[in-house]
């Protein structure tokens, strides 16, 4: 028989399911009538002075404070990039946001915060229903993240390039879920079948032959809206996945995750010393011990260390991106190394630790070192 805890566990989480069951029921079937019905109509839209042209960015903006510089910076290089913005913000707008705004863009949204990135991708694309086919290409970007802090790699350039009808930045939740061992190199491998996979949701981008179709639109008219994050994360970015990829559709992303473990691989142990001091981590209980566990062995790496000891530490580096996602964990090795462009927002809120490496990494970023270290001084709230 198994322990009181754990059955004690199992009926709360039975319960909470139950008490949920009505809410998930409805947001699923009839989320996006309440939303067009009931909260649709408090929307403004403001002209902007960017004509539409041959390809569009939703850029779904949630600002800290009357603050945009992080958002302008954006929004600058779409237009460099020849991208028509069109600009939806979840959060109401002050008329000096606003008129900011209007001369950058092609037309801001002011929106009911319902249905989170993905309420606001939808209406965006609906606003943009009739001409979706015209376009060579739609992208999606929220500002979650700092973007673009390295321009050594374009993502934009990479995705049009790549012959995908659907390109990302990266993906997640393909590694799968082992318990931590010191072998993760043995399991750590890219499932593109896991039911969890997807492609990150902050930078996407869909290609003339997606546009083309009714169904593309359609996923987003009737898009299952809902106010609970971890709900919206499930139908959006996974069930957005699994529709590309029962589409038929190419997909793909630009920067690869299966990638790491040969590169981790091939590191001495003065470098992997390195990663692991880098690694950042969230809110997860199991990983902060782990980590607490191996500092002391993990500070002694050097050249006289055993592989056993150096391959303790690389295993762990690949378990915690097996479990957090790689943009969260090793930001300063994904811009530095792979010059990834993408600098996730939240990672400074979760500990003074990632708020300092945030500091420091901050130090490099030209265009949004000031941006990121005045945003260290009050964090944005956690997305």
């Amino acid at each position: 028989m198994p322990p009181w805890w754990k059955i004690r566990r199992e009926l709360v989480r039975l319960n909470n399911q139950l008490l949920e069951l009505p809410e998930r029921l409805f947001t699923k079937f009839l989320g996006w009538a309440f939303y067009d019905f009931f909260l649709k109509k408090k929307s403004k839209i403001y002209e902007g002075a960017i004509p539409l042209g041959k390809a569009a960015c939703i850029f779904v903006i949630f600002p800290n404070g009357e603050d945009l510089s992080s958002e302008l910076i954006t929004i600058e290089y779409l237009i460099e990039k020849k991208i028509s913005p069109i600009v939806v913000s979840n959060k109401k707008l002050g008329m000096s946001q606003i008129a900011q705004l209007q001369p950058i863009t092609t037309l801001t949204l002011e929106r009911k915060n319902f249905g989170y990135d993905f309420g606001g991708y939808r209406d965006g694309l609906l606003i943009l229903k009739n001409k979706v086919s015209e376009l060579d290409f739609i992208i999606l970007l929220n500002d979650s993240t700092w973007f673009p802090v390295s321009r050594r790699i374009d993502w934009i350039d990479e995705c049009i390039a790549l012959d995908f009808d659907f390109c990302a930045a990266t993906s997640s939740s393909s590694i799968g879920r082992k318990r931590y061992s010191s072998e993760a190199s043995s399991w750590w491998k890219a499932q593109y079948s896991s039911a969890n996979f997807h492609y990150c949701s902050y930078a996407l981008m869909f290609k003339r032959k997606l546009l083309e179709e009714a169904s593309f639109i359609n996923f987003f008219r009737f898009f299952p809206l809902t106010n609970n994050k971890s709900r919206t994360v499930r139908r959006g970015e996974i069930g957005l996945t699994r529709w590309i990829k029962k589409s038929g559709h190419s997909h793909g992303a630009v920067f690869k995750i299966e990638s790491l473990p040969h590169e981790i691989k091939l590191m001495n142990a003065t470098q992997t010393k390195a990663l692991f001091q880098s690694l950042t981590l969230l809110e997860n209980q199991e990983l902060i011990s782990l980590k607490d566990s191996l500092e002391t062995q993990a500070h002694a790496l050097d050249e006289e260390s055993s592989q056993v000891e150096v391959n303790a530490i690389k295993d762990f580096i690949l378990y915690a991106v097996a479990r957090q996602g790689i943009s969260y964990s090793l930001p300063q090795h994904l811009i530095e190394k792979w010059a990834f462009p993408f600098l996730k927002k939240s990672i400074a809120t979760f500990s003074m630790d990632n708020k300092s490496k945030l500091s420091d990494l901050s130090l490099g970023l030209v265009s949004f070192h000031e941006i990121v270290k005045k945003s260290l001084i009050n964090p944005d709230a956690k997305r």
